[in-house]
């Protein structure tokens, strides 16, 4: 037969054992939350990350947008210049043409 004093040592045993269980699932659960706010932290830089990319995408299309239409523009003012050179050609060949004309009068 067990006495009381054995009893005694007995529970606080079993009172040591379920402390060490208890500070060992404290340790465990913060370890779980130091990752889980890591995981956090990572899923909010690459959110930031991506947005910035986004952000820079948007851009460089705006900037193609942009020069695509300046080059539309270049091309159609060369195309309004290559006209007015034609013209111009063509009168100078109607001027030409009038004075070896008036000189072959005269």
């Amino acid at each position: 037969k067990k006495t009381g004093r054995e009893r005694k040592i007995r529970q606080m045993n079993v009172l040591d054992e379920a402390r060490l269980i208890l500070a060992e699932a404290s340790k465990m659960r913060a370890e779980a939350d130091r990752r889980n706010a890591e995981a956090k932290d990572k899923a909010c830089d690459a959110e930031e990350r991506d947005a910035k990319a986004a952000l820079e995408l948007k851009y460089a299309q705006d900037m193609h947008d942009k020069w695509k239409k300046r080059n539309e523009d270049v091309d159609s003012q060369r195309a309004g210049l290559g006209q007015a050179k034609t013209v111009i050609h063509e009168r100078e060949s109607a001027l030409n043409q009038r004075q070896a004309d008036i000189e072959a009068k005269e």
